[in-house]
């Protein structure tokens, strides 16, 4: 039994003389910290359009859903407005505008919220009466 154990100590001191590397390796890789995927923020921004009416928001929203990170877009035409409601940073006010432009907008950014909960689910101010007016949770359109 001695033998068996000592022979064992004797092939781990040896396989660690003859392959020091793969100790180094082993330790440098738990020494390395895996980098933590960005925090996903769920927002909303708020835009002037001018001339907005069915035609245009019906391009315009065709433009935004092949942009990855937009959830939704809702206009508000009589305010000319549209709501466009993203993934951060996945998605950010400054590739929207840019989007609306090459679509043919002439637009302009007004506010940027970010609204709790994770992006694509629905705000806990979805079912309040208030949401309009709190300016908290929603769009104010």
């Amino acid at each position: 039994m001695n033998k068996i154990l000592i022979s064992i100590l004797t092939l781990c001191l040896a396989a660690l003389l003859l392959f020091p590397a793969a100790a180094d390796l082993q330790a440098s890789s738990k020494s390395k910290k895996v980098e933590e995927p960005a925090e996903i923020r769920h927002e909303v921004a708020l835009f002037a359009v001018e001339e907005l009416d069915m035609e245009q928001a019906g391009k315009l929203a065709e433009a935004l859903s092949k942009m990855p990170g937009v959830l939704a877009a809702k206009p508000a035409l009589e305010e000319k407005r549209l709501s466009v409601e993203f993934a951060a940073p996945e998605c950010d006010p400054e590739r929207i505008l840019a989007t609306l432009e090459t679509a043919g907008a002439t637009a302009s950014l007004i506010d940027v919220k970010v609204l709790e909960g994770k992006p694509g689910e629905k705000s806990a101010c979805d079912g309040c009466p208030s949401k309009s007016k709190c300016g908290k949770g929603g769009d104010s359109s």
